[in-house]
């Protein structure tokens, strides 16, 4: 008899224990049901914002859509709709014009109908095939397109920053020591002998004349190469300085930033040195404690940008400033930019200079907001962008026309911003 009542026991709980998991189930269905229809009514950009990589799709959606061959077709235009790409009212603003699943690292151009970008090394996944989101992207002045730059797609993954010249050619630098050249007539690869640093900026006169900056990964220092159309060779060596920025006149005329790099701290961008095609001479143009120097940008040897931002260890607050070089002396063209991080200089000519900035959560670690200065010979401009976009590049083809590269903040999409006056 106990037995029997123990099996009948079980039975029982069986059926109870079964009962409570079909409605356990059907609550989690709702839920996620509910979760998912907040989603799509937060749509892009808001608290529920669908992620980048999901299937799922709104009647605002502007996410990329990738075909077979790897080219994207963007859904988002300059007369957008949503919280991110807000109806265009017209005049001069900076504007989404093109998308990429994947971040974009650099941005460099000819003229306004041959331009290039470049998107940020990545390693190959089941998400991010080399086939498909790897590239380097060509503007003709029509549309956005992936250049084949050879059989191997290894090499559209390393690339990490892009320069050209007046002679139809382009000088790219990435992971690994990799440099990828066009030489107006088609794409090659150059023998490099530092394949265990990345080629974190690059510039040259010509494919025969190229200046590369290599930064290992795990190292307290990095180096200056010179690439003379037959071989590579070391012109900067110098223990815990690592080179990050460059730009010259010409290869008399060089100036690299570069950081002061101590074991167990982040790299201090507070080195600016000149070469005159002999030798490199530090500049001691900073002078203040606790400041980075960002970029450097110049129309010519006699009108030199830079940027630099100095910071409030106990505060947690940044303060920048614009500097201009006249050919003999720097000084503060803008100074006592509070709360804000100006990174990157890019422009056509001396009245004709565009900066970005970030306005950063130094203690939550969040960015608030990306600005864009102009700088037309006299006055400073100032423009928020209207989305959480990151710069990572600024190239100026004209007067009020400027084109950006960068990503946008959560998704990682790569976006390409355009300035102009509609």
């Amino acid at each position: 008899m106990k037995t029997k009542i123990r099996k009948e026991n079980i039975k029982v709980g069986f059926c109870l224990l079964g009962i409570f998991l079909i409605f356990y189930a059907c609550a989690d269905q709702n839920e996620e049901k509910d979760a998912g229809q907040k989603k799509q009514d937060a749509g892009p950009g808001g608290d529920g914002d669908v992620d980048a990589d999901s299937d799922t799709d709104t009647d605002n959606d502007t996410d990329t859509d990738t075909d077979s061959d790897g080219d994207a077709d963007s859904d988002a235009g300059e007369d957008g709709g949503n919280e991110c790409n807000p109806v265009d009212e017209g005049g001069c603003k900076w504007r989404l014009m093109f998308e990429w699943p994947q971040d974009l690292s650099d941005i460099w151009g000819r003229s306004s109908d041959d331009i290039f970008a470049v998107t940020s090394p990545r390693w190959p996944d089941d998400e991010f095939p080399h086939s498909k989101h790897c590239a380097v992207l060509h503007y003709d002045g029509d549309s956005w397109e992936k250049v084949e730059i050879s059989e191997d797609e290894y090499m559209a993954c390393v690339t990490m920053s892009i320069w050209g010249t007046d002679n139809n050619e382009v000088i790219i630098g990435g992971r690994e020591g990799s440099v990828i050249i066009y030489d107006g007539n088609e794409w090659s690869w150059l023998a490099a002998y530092f394949l265990s640093n990345n080629i974190v900026d690059i510039w040259g006169t010509s494919v025969s004349d190229v200046y590369a900056l290599s930064v290992a990964d795990f190292n307290l220092s990095g180096i200056i190469w010179h690439y003379n159309g037959l071989e590579w060779a070391k012109i900067y060596d110098q223990e815990n300085h690592v080179p990050l920025k460059i730009w010259g006149s010409d290869s008399d005329n060089i100036y690299t930033v570069a950081g002061l790099k101590q074991a167990g701290m982040d790299v201090l961008q507070d080195l600016l040195l000149h070469y005159d095609g002999e030798s490199w001479d530090a500049d001691d143009v900073i002078q203040e404690a606790d400041t980075t120097i960002n970029d450097i940008w110049g129309a010519s040897d006699t009108d030199i940008f830079m940027s630099s931002v100095q910071y409030d260890l106990v505060d947690y607050s940044e303060t920048s400033t614009i500097w201009h070089f006249d050919g003999s002396t720097w000084t503060r063209l803008k100074n006592n930019i509070t709360e804000e991080i100006v990174e990157l200089i890019g422009g056509s000519s001396a009245e004709d200079v565009y900066f970005s900035s970030r306005i950063w959560d130094a203690v939550d670690k969040e960015l608030k907001e990306t600005v864009i200065y102009h700088y037309d010979g006299v006055d400073f401009s100032r423009t928020e962008l209207d989305c959480p976009w990151v710069v990572t590049g600024l190239w100026a083809g004209s007067e009020d026309e400027a084109f950006a590269s960068g990503y946008e903040l959560g998704s990682k999409k790569g976006v390409i911003l355009h300035y102009s006056c509609d």
